[in-house]
């Protein structure tokens, strides 16, 4: 069958989120989606029970919720799905990317960079991340030859719900089944516009339409954030780009 599901995504359990666990499986189920992947800011270990128990007691048949933990790298981050450990609350290294990746059931990837240079080491790489590279196309620059691409929301908040996704093709719905899809690369990431195969390689003329694309959109955002005179003569025009974008 097939489903689709949100990755990077953010509960009331993490300091800079503000939605809880429950209300987010109540959005999955209006809007169809079958699996979230969570991957919370912790600071105390004693949080991480809570999130296992939380995400345990809002999964069902027809939605799995999968406890992770996102954690500092550098000037980026990693994101360790269905591994929560103490020790990640510490330093982290790329060592701790492949310890997470060497255990069968859970997935580490590297979250939103922005530079070639911050991919070196890693094959699971988020390309796409909503709130820091746009959520109407990926980062173009980003994609390499053999890597496995990720979307991710990086939700925080109710409004980014859903602007984009994971589809893959599962016999039954189940944790292992969705990290072994995940981890092999076998699903694409889609918006409501297109989708692009997790192995994929993007021709330069689909490079040069991300890059558009996403320079637009950052540049109306921008301005309608920052420029008070536009917030309050085109309120309409406000509320369409917070929804869009």
């Amino acid at each position: 069958m097939k489903i689709k599901g949100l990755l990077h995504v953010h509960s009331n359990n993490s300091f800079d989120g503000e939605t809880p666990i429950k209300k987010l499986a109540k959005l999955a189920h209006k809007q169809n989606f079958s699996f979230i992947c969570l991957t919370d800011h912790l600071e105390k270990q004693s949080n991480i029970s809570k999130i296992r128990k939380e995400c345990k007691e809002n999964s069902d048949s027809q939605l799995k919720i999968i406890p992770g933990i996102e954690v500092e790298y550098k000037d980026s981050h990693i994101l360790s799905i269905n591994f929560l450990d103490k020790r990640l609350l510490t330093k982290t290294s790329l060592d701790t990317y492949n310890l997470v990746n060497s255990k069968p059931q859970s997935l580490a990837i590297l979250a939103h960079p922005n530079k070639k240079r911050q991919l070196r080491g890693f094959k699971h790489v988020e390309v796409w991340n909503a709130k820091h590279h746009g959520s109407l196309a990926p980062k173009s620059s980003l994609f390499i030859k053999n890597n496995i691409n990720f979307c991710g929301l990086d939700l925080h908040k109710e409004t980014h719900f859903g602007k984009n996704w994971i589809e893959m093709k599962v016999s039954k719905l189940n944790e292992k089944e969705i990290i072994r899809k995940l981890k092999k690369g076998d699903f694409k990431i889609c918006n409501k516009f297109f989708c692009i195969g997790a192995k994929q390689t993007i021709s330069n003329r689909n490079k040069i339409i991300f890059i558009l694309i996403n320079q637009y959109f950052t540049l109306l955002q921008r301005i309608v954030y920052r420029t008070e005179k536009i917030r309050k003569k085109f309120p309409k025009l406000m509320r369409l780009l917070q929804n869009v974008y």
